[in-house]
C-alpha cells in the first residue's frame, strides 16, 4: 500500500480580497502564474500592481529580509571572529587587563545594539502579514495567495488564465 505525503495546506489571508486564488509557486512552470497575472493587470490598468498584492511566505519581499538577516548574520560573525583575533595576536599578555576586558566589552555591546536597531527597522519597514510567523518555520514550498481588489474585466481575465490550485469569492462578487 502506497500513500501519498500531503503537507497542510496553509489558510487563506486574512484580508478580504474579491477573489483569492493560491498558487504553488512563483514561477508556474510554462503556465500562467501569481507573477504574470500581477503583471498582466498592471499593463492593463497602468497600475502598479497594488490592486493585486501578493501574500505568502515565499513572496519576494519576505525572501529579500530573510536574506539581508542571514548574509549580515554571517558578516558579523566573521568581523567579530576578525577583530577578535587581532586583539588576541597584538596583546598577547594583556589578557588580564581591565582595560582590554572592558574595551571588547563595549565593543561587543556596540555590536549587540547596531543588531538590535537592524531589527526595529526590518521591524518597521517590512510589511507584517498573517505569513510573517512562517518566516522561521519549516513550511511547505510555494504556496503563495493572490488577493484581486480590482473589479475590471482585464484583471479578472488574467485572473481565470491562470493555473490557481484555489479559487476563492467574497460574497457578493461577481
Amino acid at each position: 500500500m502506497t500513500t501519498k505525503a500531503t503537507h497542510p495546506q496553509p489558510d487563506p489571508p486574512q484580508h478580504e480580497g474579491i477573489v483569492e486564488t493560491r498558487y504553488l509557486d512563483l514561477d508556474g512552470d510554462g503556465v500562467p502564474d501569481a507573477l504574470q497575472v500581477v503583471e498582466a493587470i498592471a499593463v492593463d490598468d497602468g497600475a502598479d500592481g497594488a490592486p493585486v498584492p501578493m501574500a505568502g511566505w515565499c513572496t519576494t519581499s519576505g525572501r529579500k529580509a530573510l536574506r539581508g538577516i542571514t548574509i549580515g548574520a554571517i558578516a558579523g560573525a566573521l568581523v567579530g571572529a576578525a577583530v577578535g583575533a587581532i586583539a588576541a595576536a597584538v596583546w598577547p599578555d594583556t589578557s588580564d587587563s581591565w582595560w582590554l576586558i572592558i574595551a571588547v566589552s563595549a565593543f561587543f555591546l556596540s555590536g549587540m545594539g547596531a543588531l538590535l536597531g537592524a531589527f526595529f527597522q526590518v521591524e518597521r519597514h517590512v510589511g507584517f502579514s498573517e505569513a510573517w510567523t512562517l518566516t522561521l518555520q519549516d513550511v511547505p514550498d510555494g504556496s503563495i495567495w493572490l488577493l484581486l481588489f480590482d473589479e475590471s474585466l482585464p484583471a479578472r481575465e488574467a485572473l481565470e488564465a491562470t493555473a490557481s490550485e484555489e479559487v476563492r469569492t467574497a460574497e457578493g462578487a461577481p
